[in-house]
């Protein structure tokens, strides 16, 4: 894949799920990557609690990437706190853009 920049940005952006708000500065492109997942994901025995609020509540189909951060500020987000559901299985990790209900 050929990435194109188009042009550098500030983009302030806030959690749909919580107060948290930041910016960053972006580097533009149409196209980030392909749509991720790569291949579907089924979560139907993952037992999510009904209070935890996902960032992006359709992690688990296949769409478009509209922002890749980098590692400082995906740690910037992180919190303490991880929620294993079954074992083998991904776990869950809390950032400051969900929040429990």
């Amino acid at each position: 894949m050929t990435l194109m920049l188009l042009l550098l940005m500030l983009l302030r952006f806030k959690s749909q799920v919580s107060d948290y708000a930041d910016s960053l500065t972006a580097l533009v492109s149409p196209t980030i990557t392909d749509s991720q997942p790569g291949i579907p994901i089924d979560i139907q025995n993952w037992n999510i609690p009904p209070n935890i609020r996902m960032a992006d509540p359709v992690f688990y189909k296949a769409h478009r990437v509209d922002l890749l951060i980098g590692a400082s500020m995906f740690f910037d987000l992180l919190c303490v706190g991880q929620i294993r559901f079954v074992p083998g299985l991904p776990l869950l990790l809390l950032l400051l853009l969900q929040t429990p209900k």
